[in-house]
């Protein structure tokens, strides 16, 4: 026959369970801390990047990364959502990036080529 929780809690000594009380108080603040401290907007700086390399065509791509660093601040907390969201942000920049210098420096039948292919 199963045990229910309060059973098993009265067969602890009373400092123990003090102390398991204190530790499941501790993990209930840390999540709380975790998923709602620090500041909940993406990194600006990776945001003007992305805007600097797509224009006005990048408010879609800037409310979808939003969108996800909100996610991924509730499972991961806010240091990881930063750090996913930069890499979003270089992995769409870099290739827009590569295609602007090779208009420099590159034929045009060269830069065409990259846009299509990137």
């Amino acid at each position: 026959m199963p045990v229910s929780l309060e059973d098993m809690m009265r067969e602890i000594p009373s400092d123990r369970r003090t102390e398991i009380e204190r530790n499941a108080q501790s993990m209930v603040d840390d999540h709380r801390q975790r998923t709602t401290a620090g500041p909940m907007r993406p990194p600006a700086l990776a945001e003007a990047l992305i805007r600097a390399q797509m224009g006005d065509t990048g408010e879609a791509a800037i409310a979808d990364l939003a969108e996800d660093f909100r996610s991924h601040v509730g499972r991961h907390g806010v240091r990881r959502a930063r750090f996913l969201y930069w890499g979003a942000a270089l992995g769409s920049a870099l290739p827009l990036l590569m295609i602007r210098a090779s208009r420099l420096i590159a034929p045009r039948w060269l830069a065409n080529h990259l846009r299509r292919h990137l």
